[in-house]
C-alpha cells in the first residue's frame, strides 16, 4: 500500500504547506505553517493537493530519492518523446487517451496525466509514467510564468 500524503493552498496565502491530517468529519486541515501546525477550515483552502506516489529525476541533497511529484506542480522534461524541453501539468481526473497516433478512437480514462502547457496534447500515467525523464520546476500557484513556453511539439 502506497503512501498518501497532501498539500495545501490556502486562500490569500502565498505559501503550499504539508497537511499533517484531514478532518472530513468537521471540514479542515492540519497544515504546517510557519508559525507550526494548526486547523485550516475548507473554506479557507484554495486547492488540496494529493502525491501522486511518484518523485521526479531530480537527485540533490534535499532530495536523495527524487522530489515527490503532487498534483498542480509544473514538469519540464523528455515527456512526450519529441523533446527535452516540454513542460506539463501535473492532474488528476478523466481524459482522452489516444496512444495510436490517430489510427483508432481515444479512449476515455481517470487518473494522473501531465497535461502539456503549449498543446491540447495529454501524456497519461498508465502504470510506464517514466519520472527518470522530467523534474518538477514549480506549481500552478508559485510559478504561473512557468505556464507559457516556446516549446513546439510536431
Amino acid at each position: 500500500m502506497r503512501e498518501i500524503k497532501f498539500r495545501v493552498k490556502i486562500k490569500g496565502d502565498a505559501g503550499i504547506y504539508k497537511v499533517w491530517q484531514i478532518d472530513w468529519l468537521n471540514q479542515k486541515v492540519y497544515a504546517y505553517r510557519a508559525c507550526g501546525y494548526e486547523w485550516v477550515p475548507f473554506n479557507k483552502i484554495q486547492s488540496l493537493m494529493q502525491w501522486t506516489g511518484l518523485r521526479d529525476c531530480k537527485r540533490t541533497e534535499e532530495y536523495p530519492e527524487g522530489q515527490d511529484i503532487y498534483e498542480s506542480d509544473i514538469v519540464k522534461g523528455n515527456i512526450t518523446s519529441y523533446g527535452e524541453n516540454d513542460i506539463g501539468i501535473i492532474k488528476f481526473g478523466s481524459h482522452e487517451v489516444d496512444n495510436s497516433g490517430c489510427e483508432y478512437s481515444a479512449i476515455s480514462c481517470v487518473g494522473w496525466f501531465i497535461k502539456l502547457v503549449d498543446c491540447a496534447s495529454y501524456y497519461s500515467y498508465n502504470g510506464h509514467f517514466n519520472t527518470n525523464r522530467f523534474e518538477v520546476i514549480g506549481n500552478i500557484y508559485q510559478n504561473k510564468e512557468l505556464l507559457t513556453c516556446e516549446t513546439e511539439v510536431n
